[in-house]
């Protein structure tokens, strides 16, 4: 903190506020705290405790005892909708540890803009302001087209998937997560010039719980290039020119891996192996779902990170051609469970991020639960560790 303050990266603008102190007991106080919250929301920020912009943005150390529990306090009750804040960390002054500083991590709120004693509130290059009934209207706009946005986004990313209808043998998955609120052109400032490293160091960084897999996207995806809406990177599977015949179809299906990243921070995956035939079965790949979903949510906490959006994120699953399939992991143990009955599988659901930077489990469960249910395969120890 104090380096920062030093070199004057403590400087009030659009997404950071600074407040010297937040007097005990202020009514007045708390509904300056929600209007700041308030305004916030609209893009995401920081609100920090305990520095004076008007003293040259000196430190002031502040009691931190029941400090976050105040400002969540005030953002569910003194807000309208009420807003969830996205997390804090307190950093202890070294001369006192019970005092220090708060940062609070003010999300973009998809149900922005939030009202304050019936008056919404937005936030310009360094301050606050009341918005105008105009602006209001605009964002409102823009709230409800976001609604559609994961559903429709999987739906036009499953219809240009890159095997030919008349080649396809296996179920396919595919993977959509859009931030909320879009952001134009979130991600050409981090990928744009260099982006090949870049891309592989965020793909790199993610995580699934689970056993090993094949194709994943830290071992098996080899090309980068640009596309209409981005960039991706493919593996050899997909770009490679490979041989005619059975063998050669098959091999380009089962390899056929894809994770692209637009310009506006939507994210997407492709994997043409969702599903095997064994012993005379058809087998949903639980591992391979189960990861490649993980490693996307993990994925978009990453982005995030690397954007410093601090939105929430909708994500997409589907999974194509599953009829008849069941599951792997469970017909290993010698009990198959039931066949999926429908053709094809989708599901979607909003996370905030600090949901998705706690852990991937909770939203790859309301993304794949209800299929391994009805499969059956919840009740297999192996697969609900995924949900840990």
């Amino acid at each position: 903190m104090e380096t920062a303050a030093k070199d004057r990266h403590l400087v009030e603008n659009h997404g950071l506020e600074l407040k010297r102190e937040l007097p005990p007991g202020s009514d007045s106080s708390n509904k300056e705290l929600a209007r700041d919250l308030a305004s916030l929301a609209i893009d995401g920020g920081l609100l920090i405790i305990g520095v004076d912009e008007d003293k040259d943005y000196a430190l002031t150390p502040v009691p931190l005892d029941g400090l976050a529990e105040r400002v969540e306090q005030v953002a569910g009750s003194r807000i309208d909708e009420p807003l969830p804040i996205a997390g804090f960390i307190t950093i202890e002054s070294a001369a006192q540890p019970s005092e220090g500083y708060l940062i609070v991590r003010v999300p973009a709120s998809p149900r922005a803009p939030h009202m304050v004693e019936n008056r919404y509130w937005g936030r310009g290059d360094k301050t606050k302001h009341m918005l105008s009934d105009a602006q209001v209207e605009r964002l409102i706009a823009l709230r409800s087209r976001w609604a559609v946005n994961a559903e429709q986004a999987l739906n036009e990313w499953i219809a240009v998937d890159p095997i030919a209808p008349d080649k396809r043998q296996r179920a396919h998955l595919f993977v959509v997560a859009n931030p909320v609120p879009p952001r134009e052109k979130l991600m050409l400032p981090v990928l744009e010039g260099n982006y090949p490293n870049t891309f592989r160091d965020l793909v790199m960084a993610t995580r699934h719980q689970g056993g090993a897999f094949a194709p994943d996207v830290t071992t098996n995806l080899s090309n980068f290039s640009t596309t209409a809406e981005g960039w991706a990177w493919k593996s050899y599977a997909v770009f490679g020119q490979r041989e005619e015949g059975l063998d050669a179809e098959r091999e380009r299906e089962t390899g056929a891996l894809i994770v692209e990243i637009c310009e506006n921070g939507q994210l997407r995956l492709m994997c043409g192996r969702a599903t095997e035939d064994f012993n005379g079965k058809r087998v949903i790949i639980d591992d391979l779902c189960l990861g490649l979903t993980a490693r996307m949510v993990s994925l978009a906490a990453g982005v995030s990170h690397a954007a410093g959006f601090l939105g929430s994120w909708d994500f997409g699953v589907g999974v194509t051609m599953l009829r008849g399939a069941v599951s792997h992991l469970r017909s290993t143990w010698g009990f198959a469970g039931p066949p999926y009955t429908a053709n094809n599988y989708t599901a979607s659901t909003r996370a905030a991020l600090a949901e998705i930077e706690a852990g991937t489990g909770p939203v790859v469960e309301r993304l794949l639960g209800r299929l391994f249910r009805a499969v059956e395969a919840d009740q297999v120890a192996a697969v609900m560790k995924h949900f840990a």
